[in-house]
């Protein structure tokens, strides 16, 4: 009923595919918003920052895992700043008329110090998670190293490849030469918008603070979930029965709970333990100790969304056919474990 290598092969699988569909969609974004040549420039570099990551975290032992690809993903639109505003730099400068080896070179040496702090203060802002002092800190450490590593590497690239990229690939039209190349009509929008935030500073920062504190006092309505629910098709039902029954009333009463789960569709197969829980075959599993009144059935489902309405119906037959016995109905958690929300230990 657990074959771990099945497990972590489905949940690389997705979230390589949750990763591809993210470069990709950054791309397109590119392309679109940027143009077709400084779209591609831009995208190199963000591809080349992720390949080049793989490599450092093979050689400093970083596996493939789910918070090392989760911070791929989330460090996606932060890796293409940097060439952002090297490639947009060079771009002005050559529509301004300059030449083409002072508008390569001028952006690197006017941006480079200031996107290398940037950089850096991005990087740092992930570092309290590496730093926890608990189990939390041990689970999400990779998160911290992975995105400081993305970024550094990102910033790299803009100050070498970017540079060389738009020297050989950027071109701008004879007719567009020394033209405003802020002309648009979303710079004519910003422009007054912009003059009238520099006119009226005091007003502007009194405002944004207003906003920053009145979204601070929005956040207790958003729901608090540090790690998302898991994806694992499985999960677990602890049964327990008034301490002094025998196994074999347990044994008895998980009989009749097989013949139920062999009637519900969606479940593929199970496996129960009388006397004592399974062994600790995933990290998040904490094993029972031998205990006559109790018993554990691992449940595997041909779909995770399943699980969460099997949960009321599994409930329902319990209460109604083995009355006498009390369930305990969970699934894995996607981070350390926490099985209940409030938990005492008493030692006597």
């Amino acid at each position: 009923v657990y074959y771990q290598s099945e497990f972590v092969k489905h949940a690389i699988k997705k979230f390589m595919t949750n990763l591809l569909e993210s470069v990709v969609i950054v791309v397109c974004v590119l392309l679109i918003s940027m143009g077709l040549r400084s779209g591609f420039i831009i995208a190199s570099n963000l591809i080349l920052s992720i390949l080049a990551t793989f490599i450092i975290m093979k050689i400093t032992g970083i596996n493939l895992q789910k918070i090392s690809l989760s911070a791929l993903i989330l460090v996606m639109g932060m890796i293409v700043d940097n060439a952002i505003v090297v490639a947009e730099g060079s771009l002005t400068m050559l529509q301004s008329g300059a030449s083409r080896k002072n508008s390569i070179l001028t952006p690197p040496k006017e941006t480079g110090l200031p996107l290398l702090g940037a950089t850096i203060i991005a990087g740092l802002a992930f570092m309290p998670i590496y730093f926890a002092p608990n189990n939390v800190g041990e689970f999400m450490e990779s998160l911290a190293i992975v995105v400081g590593v993305a970024l550094m590497i990102s910033w790299v690239l803009s100050m070498t490849q970017t540079p060389i990229f738009s020297y050989f690939l950027l071109k701008i039209p004879e007719k567009k030469i020394k033209q405003n190349p802020h002309s648009g009509i979303l710079y004519r929008i910003y422009e007054p918008v912009l003059k009238f935030v520099l006119k009226n500073r005091i007003i502007t920062v009194v405002l944004m603070i207003i906003l920053l504190f009145g979204g601070l006092s929005q956040f207790k309505h958003v729901k608090k979930n540090f790690f998302a629910d898991s994806d694992k098709k499985q999960f677990f039902v602890d049964y327990s029965k008034p301490e002094g029954s025998s196994i074999n009333s347990v044994s008895s009463d998980i009989k009749k709970f097989e013949a139920y789960l062999k009637t519900k569709k969606g479940i593929t197969n199970y496996a129960s333990c009388i006397g004592k829980s399974a062994p600790r075959f995933a990290a998040s599993l904490t094993p029972k100790p031998q205990n006559p009144a109790f018993a554990q059935i691992i449940i595997n489902v041909s779909d995770y969304r399943l699980i969460d309405k099997m949960f009321p119906e599994i409930q329902n037959w319990f209460n109604k056919n083995l009355p006498q016995g009390k369930p305990h109905i969970w699934k894995y958690l996607a981070g350390p474990k926490a099985r209940y929300r409030i938990e005492a230990r008493i030692n006597g």
